[in-house]
């Protein structure tokens, strides 16, 4: 169902971008921290290959607006931060190709692996950021930010996750599909009260599966 909202939602949103989804089956290590990661690197070694500019997202995803205005901004790497004690959000991200961004993409794979290596040595970093994605990639950015242009996107625009949903606009261009909207989307739990502005979000979310 995910994939499907991710596929529906992108055609109506912006037909003429070719949207190209990656079916993984990642190992099943002890934590589940590693998962995706493994995902990741798969991802991310494909992006490598690209000589356009690609959107890199999770498939937990749903399109609100077209997102080609991505393509009048400067930049090598595009990252969505957030309003939270995480700030960074990696389930979207954008590659514009050039040797700079090779390189950052290069780099982040490295520290992906140097982390999942040594996953007690780095539960820390893990923690601080919310998962080995996250944390590489603000490693990798406090490598190379003064030799690449690090473009800082509002998640409330282009990644829209549980600390910017109440301030979903008609700007908004992605919203994240997670936690206790999943769990409404799926029907896995019963809408409280308090959640009850996730409704707009559940029924757009519900339409594109007809």
């Amino acid at each position: 169902k995910l994939k499907t909202v991710f596929l529906n939602s992108a055609k109506e949103c912006f037909p003429d971008i070719e949207t190209v989804v990656y079916n993984m089956k990642p190992p099943r290590p002890e934590t589940w921290r590693h998962d995706l990661p493994h995902s990741s690197l798969k991802v991310s070694k494909e992006v490598l290959k690209e000589d356009v500019l690609t959107a890199v997202c999770d498939i937990d995803l749903m399109f609100l607006n077209d997102i080609s205005e991505i393509q009048k901004k400067n930049f090598d790497i595009a990252v969505t931060i957030r309003n939270w004690k995480h700030p960074l959000n990696s389930g979207v991200w954008f590659y514009n190709p050039g040797k700079k961004s090779k390189l950052f993409v290069e780099t982040w794979i490295k520290n992906k692996l140097k982390i999942m290596k040594n996953v007690d040595k780095n539960k820390k970093v893990i923690e601080k950021y919310a998962g080995i994605n996250q944390a590489s990639l603000q490693m990798t950015i406090d490598q190379l930010e003064n030799k690449t242009k690090i473009l800082k996107l509002p998640c409330v625009i282009w990644n829209a996750t549980q600390s910017e949903w109440k301030s979903v606009t008609e700007k908004t261009k992605i919203v994240h599909i997670k936690s206790q909207l999943r769990r409404y989307c799926l029907n896995l739990e019963k809408m409280k009260e308090e959640y009850a502005y996730l409704k707009p979000l559940v029924k757009k979310w519900k339409g594109y599966l007809k």
